[in-house]
């Protein structure tokens, strides 16, 4: 206990993290996992697999987006292991122009999905995008199982969740358990004070009228395209990012 508690003070106090091997399901992996809740930075190696090789793998896209083509092969490359110096000072430098640098632990963004059975293909579209680079996604499919009181556990999702996307459509305006998904994020929208605070946007995925009156004061996003249904959900990330 003394040894892990020591290592998560360094983490606490550290800019960056460079993970390399690490047995699965041991102390190393449950640093990695704490590294992820308090927003550091992380450099997994593959070369030594074990749990490093593993976080790679789950954060490549979002290592992709901050470090390109080429980090993602130097990471990969022990011969590369030298320049690992130069992708950290990348990474801090960047958290450091946004105002990251150290932060406290934050509420990572969790988004809720609400959409129509009857069309999931743009609803698997943005959870694998956002699952991509390592955002919580909450969706019924998934999260909630048979024999459970859904509008319970549907009541308990939205209050973790930080971001309400409601993918509007024909279908969606004739199912009333969307209705009901999308009136309780409008209750909750109301409650200004319950933490964390809730954004609810409505992206109308065709041109069929939004019917509920609260959810006429929203902003509506029409999307005519997969290109501009992603764009439209990372811009209502970046606008709402979650308060520390």
């Amino acid at each position: 206990m003394a040894w892990i508690l020591s290592q998560i003070a360094a983490l606490d106090s550290a800019d960056i993290v460079l993970a390399i091997g690490g047995k699965e399901g041991g102390a190393a992996e449950l640093l990695l996992q704490l590294t992820t809740e308090r927003r550091r930075p992380v450099l997994p190696f593959t070369f030594l697999g074990g749990v490093a090789a593993s976080t790679f793998a789950r954060m490549r896209y979002e290592l992709f987006d901050r470090l390109g083509e080429g980090g993602i092969e130097a990471l990969q490359d022990p011969a590369r292991v030298d320049t690992c110096a130069d992708m950290a000072g990348h990474l801090v430098a960047g958290r450091r122009r946004d105002g990251l640098e150290k932060p406290e632990p934050t509420r990572s963004p969790v988004v809720f999905i609400s959409y129509p059975r009857a069309r999931p293909a743009e609803a698997d579209f943005v959870e694998m995008n956002l699952r991509r680079r390592n955002i919580e996604v909450i969706r019924d499919e998934h999260d909630f199982g048979t024999g459970y009181e859904v509008p319970g556990l549907i009541s308990e999702a939205l209050h973790r969740a930080t971001l309400f996307i409601a993918l509007w459509c024909s279908d969606y305006a004739c199912s009333p358990w969307c209705c009901d998904e999308l009136e309780m994020a409008l209750d909750r929208l109301e409650r200004a004070s319950q933490a964390p605070p809730l954004m609810v946007a409505v992206l109308c995925l065709d041109e069929t009228r939004v019917v509920p009156k609260r959810a006429r004061k929203l902003l509506h996003h029409p999307v005519r395209s997969r290109d501009e249904l992603l764009a439209t959900v990372l811009r209502l990330m970046e606008q709402h990012a979650p308060a520390r």
